[in-house]
């Protein structure tokens, strides 16, 4: 199944949504645990970390509000035509996110197909180019430090809880 902007927002429609939030003002809509949980299952986010030559700073790591630097959790290997290239190390990975830090991918939309159907049916209802940015930490601790967007955002919780912290605007 297909999510759309309808799924999204329901149980709002997507007339209100689009006349009295979008661009507006912040709006959390509680949905049932585990709603959006085949969207990216873990092992596709796994498939993308080994098949994807994902680099810094698309692939990034923060804790505490801090980025930690590419080299903690890549390193540098040579391909077959002796060309130097960054790939991610999976144990130095791993240790990093056992220890709170925050595993953020920008654009997952150019690289799955479902997130990229998700994008398109975004844009084409919202009027607006659409990125997907994936995070997943497993612990409590902080990964961002406080910041602001210059564009709407729409947040989907796909697994387990997030505690978000969100401000009033600090501009139009």
């Amino acid at each position: 199944k297909r999510v759309n902007i309808r799924d999204i927002i329901a149980p709002l429609s997507q007339e209100d949504f689009l006349s009295s939030i979008w661009g507006q003002r912040m709006r959390h809509i509680r949905g049932s645990a585990g709603r959006f949980r085949d969207l990216l299952p873990w092992h596709e986010l796994n498939r993308m970390l080994c098949e994807h030559r994902l680099e810094y700073p698309r692939i990034r790591l923060t804790k505490d509000g801090l980025d930690q630097p590419a080299k903690t959790f890549m390193r540098q290997v040579q391909t077959r035509h002796g060309n130097a290239v960054m790939r991610i190390d999976v144990q130095a990975l791993s240790k990093l996110l056992r220890q709170g830090a925050l595993l953020s991918i920008d654009a997952v939309d150019e690289i799955y197909e479902p997130i990229k159907a998700v994008a398109e049916n975004l844009e084409r209802t919202l009027g607006e180019h659409i990125q997907v940015n994936a995070y997943a930490s497993w612990l409590t601790t902080r990964g961002f430090a406080t910041h602001w967007d210059v564009h709407d955002v729409i947040v989907l919780q796909i697994y387990g809880r997030k505690q978000w912290r969100v401000f009033g605007p600090t501009r139009a």
